[in-house]
Protein backbone atom coordinates (compact mmCIF):
# COMPACT_ATOMS: atom_id res chain seq x y z
CA UNK A 1 0.00 0.00 0.00
CA UNK A 2 2.74 2.45 0.98
CA UNK A 3 4.73 1.54 -2.12
CA UNK A 4 1.70 2.18 -4.36
CA UNK A 5 1.06 5.53 -2.65
CA UNK A 6 4.67 6.51 -3.25
CA UNK A 7 4.27 5.69 -6.95
CA UNK A 8 1.23 8.00 -7.18
CA UNK A 9 3.05 10.81 -5.36
CA UNK A 10 6.08 10.36 -7.62
CA UNK A 11 3.92 10.44 -10.75
CA UNK A 12 2.00 13.56 -9.68
CA UNK A 13 5.18 15.41 -8.71
CA UNK A 14 6.88 14.44 -11.97
CA UNK A 15 3.90 15.59 -14.05
CA UNK A 16 3.80 18.87 -12.12
CA UNK A 17 7.45 19.67 -12.58
CA UNK A 18 7.28 18.58 -16.22
CA UNK A 19 4.54 21.19 -16.84
CA UNK A 20 6.66 23.86 -15.16
CA UNK A 21 9.66 22.71 -17.20
CA UNK A 22 7.73 23.44 -20.41
CA UNK A 23 7.89 27.14 -19.55
CA UNK A 24 11.60 26.91 -18.71
CA UNK A 25 12.29 25.13 -22.00
CA UNK A 26 10.39 27.78 -23.98
CA UNK A 27 12.57 30.48 -22.40
CA UNK A 28 15.74 28.51 -23.10
CA UNK A 29 14.63 28.05 -26.73
CA UNK A 30 14.85 31.82 -27.21
CA UNK A 31 18.61 31.49 -26.73
CA UNK A 32 19.15 28.15 -28.48
CA UNK A 33 17.00 25.10 -29.18
CA UNK A 34 19.62 22.60 -27.95
CA UNK A 35 19.36 23.30 -24.19
CA UNK A 36 15.57 23.53 -24.52
CA UNK A 37 15.47 20.01 -25.99
CA UNK A 38 17.83 18.79 -23.27
CA UNK A 39 15.57 20.23 -20.57
CA UNK A 40 12.46 18.62 -22.10
CA UNK A 41 14.21 15.27 -22.51
CA UNK A 42 15.14 15.29 -18.82
CA UNK A 43 11.56 16.04 -17.77
CA UNK A 44 9.70 13.66 -20.08
CA UNK A 45 11.97 10.67 -19.44
CA UNK A 46 11.13 10.89 -15.73
CA UNK A 47 7.41 11.41 -16.34
CA UNK A 48 7.18 8.52 -18.78
CA UNK A 49 8.65 6.06 -16.30
CA UNK A 50 6.63 7.17 -13.29
CA UNK A 51 3.29 7.33 -15.16
CA UNK A 52 3.67 4.00 -16.97
CA UNK A 53 4.59 2.29 -13.69
CA UNK A 54 1.05 3.05 -12.48
CA UNK A 55 -0.75 1.64 -15.52
CA UNK A 56 -0.72 -2.15 -16.01
CA UNK A 57 -0.01 -2.65 -19.70
CA UNK A 58 0.58 -5.82 -21.73
CA UNK A 59 4.17 -6.55 -22.65
CA UNK A 60 5.60 -5.18 -19.41
CA UNK A 61 9.08 -6.48 -20.23
CA UNK A 62 9.05 -4.55 -23.52
CA UNK A 63 7.80 -1.47 -21.70
CA UNK A 64 10.66 -1.78 -19.22
CA UNK A 65 13.11 -1.96 -22.12
CA UNK A 66 11.60 1.23 -23.57
CA UNK A 67 11.89 2.97 -20.20
CA UNK A 68 15.52 1.93 -19.83
CA UNK A 69 16.34 3.01 -23.39
CA UNK A 70 14.62 6.36 -22.91
CA UNK A 71 16.45 7.03 -19.67
CA UNK A 72 19.80 6.01 -21.18
CA UNK A 73 19.13 8.28 -24.16
CA UNK A 74 18.42 11.16 -21.80
CA UNK A 75 21.72 10.40 -20.02
CA UNK A 76 23.53 10.68 -23.34
CA UNK A 77 21.82 13.71 -24.82
CA UNK A 78 20.25 15.90 -22.12
CA UNK A 79 23.50 16.96 -20.35
CA UNK A 80 25.26 17.26 -23.71
CA UNK A 81 22.52 19.50 -25.14
CA UNK A 82 22.52 21.75 -22.08
CA UNK A 83 26.32 22.03 -22.23
CA UNK A 84 26.06 22.70 -25.95
CA UNK A 85 24.05 25.83 -25.13
CA UNK A 86 26.86 27.22 -22.99
CA UNK A 87 29.50 26.25 -25.54
CA UNK A 88 27.52 27.81 -28.39
CA UNK A 89 26.99 31.08 -26.55
CA UNK A 90 30.72 31.19 -25.73
CA UNK A 91 31.41 30.58 -29.46
CA UNK A 92 33.24 27.31 -28.77
CA UNK A 93 31.17 25.53 -31.36
CA UNK A 94 33.80 22.94 -32.27
CA UNK A 95 33.73 21.47 -28.76
CA UNK A 96 29.93 21.61 -28.72
CA UNK A 97 29.63 19.77 -32.03
CA UNK A 98 32.19 17.17 -30.89
CA UNK A 99 30.18 16.55 -27.71
CA UNK A 100 26.95 16.02 -29.65
CA UNK A 101 28.68 13.77 -32.20
CA UNK A 102 29.99 11.62 -29.35
CA UNK A 103 26.46 11.26 -28.00
CA UNK A 104 25.11 10.33 -31.43
CA UNK A 105 27.88 7.77 -31.95
CA UNK A 106 27.22 6.15 -28.57
CA UNK A 107 23.48 6.02 -29.28
CA UNK A 108 23.99 4.49 -32.73
CA UNK A 109 26.20 1.72 -31.28
CA UNK A 110 23.97 1.01 -28.27
CA UNK A 111 22.89 -2.43 -29.53
CA UNK A 112 26.50 -3.60 -29.34
CA UNK A 113 26.94 -2.64 -25.68
CA UNK A 114 26.31 -4.78 -22.61
CA UNK A 115 24.23 -3.34 -19.78
CA UNK A 116 27.38 -2.61 -17.79
CA UNK A 117 28.97 -0.87 -20.77
CA UNK A 118 25.87 1.26 -21.27
CA UNK A 119 26.09 2.51 -17.69
CA UNK A 120 29.80 3.31 -18.08
CA UNK A 121 29.29 5.09 -21.41
CA UNK A 122 26.35 7.04 -20.02
CA UNK A 123 28.41 8.20 -17.06
CA UNK A 124 31.34 9.06 -19.33
CA UNK A 125 29.11 11.29 -21.47
CA UNK A 126 27.62 12.95 -18.37
CA UNK A 127 31.09 13.68 -16.97
CA UNK A 128 32.26 14.96 -20.37
CA UNK A 129 29.27 17.29 -20.63
CA UNK A 130 29.78 18.48 -17.07
CA UNK A 131 33.48 19.16 -17.70
CA UNK A 132 32.70 21.25 -20.77
CA UNK A 133 30.01 23.36 -19.11
CA UNK A 134 32.04 23.85 -15.92
CA UNK A 135 35.06 24.99 -17.94
CA UNK A 136 33.01 27.58 -19.80
CA UNK A 137 31.28 28.84 -16.65
CA UNK A 138 34.54 28.96 -14.67
CA UNK A 139 36.32 31.05 -17.31
CA UNK A 140 33.38 33.45 -17.61
CA UNK A 141 32.66 33.65 -13.88
CA UNK A 142 29.12 32.30 -14.27
CA UNK A 143 28.44 31.07 -10.73
CA UNK A 144 24.84 30.04 -11.46
CA UNK A 145 26.04 28.00 -14.41
CA UNK A 146 28.61 26.22 -12.24
CA UNK A 147 26.05 25.38 -9.56
CA UNK A 148 23.19 24.50 -11.91
CA UNK A 149 25.27 22.15 -14.05
CA UNK A 150 26.73 20.46 -10.98
CA UNK A 151 23.27 19.81 -9.52
CA UNK A 152 21.80 18.54 -12.81
CA UNK A 153 24.69 16.28 -13.77
CA UNK A 154 25.30 14.86 -10.29
CA UNK A 155 21.63 13.85 -10.19
CA UNK A 156 22.07 12.03 -13.50
CA UNK A 157 25.18 10.29 -12.15
CA UNK A 158 23.24 9.10 -9.10
CA UNK A 159 20.32 7.58 -11.03
CA UNK A 160 22.02 4.38 -12.31
CA UNK A 161 22.94 3.46 -8.73
CA UNK A 162 19.38 4.02 -7.58
CA UNK A 163 17.97 1.89 -10.39
CA UNK A 164 20.32 -1.07 -10.06
CA UNK A 165 21.07 -1.47 -6.37
CA UNK A 166 18.75 -2.22 -3.46
CA UNK A 167 18.23 0.62 -1.01
CA UNK A 168 17.85 0.54 2.74
CA UNK A 169 14.36 -0.76 3.72
CA UNK A 170 12.69 2.53 4.62
CA UNK A 171 13.76 4.25 1.38
CA UNK A 172 11.97 2.87 -1.65
CA UNK A 173 13.35 3.30 -5.15
CA UNK A 174 10.37 5.47 -6.08
CA UNK A 175 11.07 7.80 -3.16
CA UNK A 176 14.76 8.05 -4.06
CA UNK A 177 14.00 8.72 -7.72
CA UNK A 178 11.42 11.37 -6.78
CA UNK A 179 14.02 13.17 -4.66
CA UNK A 180 16.51 13.02 -7.53
CA UNK A 181 13.89 14.31 -9.97
CA UNK A 182 13.27 17.31 -7.71
CA UNK A 183 17.02 17.77 -7.52
CA UNK A 184 17.16 17.73 -11.34
CA UNK A 185 14.35 20.27 -11.52
CA UNK A 186 16.26 22.59 -9.21
CA UNK A 187 19.32 22.20 -11.43
CA UNK A 188 17.26 22.98 -14.53
CA UNK A 189 15.87 26.18 -12.98
CA UNK A 190 19.34 27.43 -12.05
CA UNK A 191 20.83 26.39 -15.40
CA UNK A 192 18.10 28.17 -17.37
CA UNK A 193 18.75 31.37 -15.39
CA UNK A 194 22.48 30.94 -15.95
CA UNK A 195 22.00 30.67 -19.73
CA UNK A 196 20.13 33.96 -19.82
CA UNK A 197 22.74 35.59 -17.60
CA UNK A 198 25.46 34.23 -19.86
CA UNK A 199 23.71 35.72 -22.90
CA UNK A 200 23.38 39.14 -21.25
CA UNK A 201 27.07 39.13 -20.32
CA UNK A 202 27.94 38.20 -23.91
CA UNK A 203 25.87 41.13 -25.20
CA UNK A 204 27.71 43.45 -22.81
CA UNK A 205 31.05 42.22 -24.11
CA UNK A 206 29.93 42.98 -27.66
Amino acid sequence: MADNLMKWIAALLNVLWCLITLDLASRAAKLHRAPAIGILLTAFSSVFRSVTSLVPLPGSSQLQDIQDDLFWTSCLFAPALVSFGFLWLSEDRTTGNTLLCGSLLAASLSDWFSEYSRVLIGRFMIISSLSCSLTVCAFTGNVKGLFGNLVLNLAYLSFPTVREQSLIPWVTRDFAETVLNMWMFFGIVITQQALHGFKREGDDWD
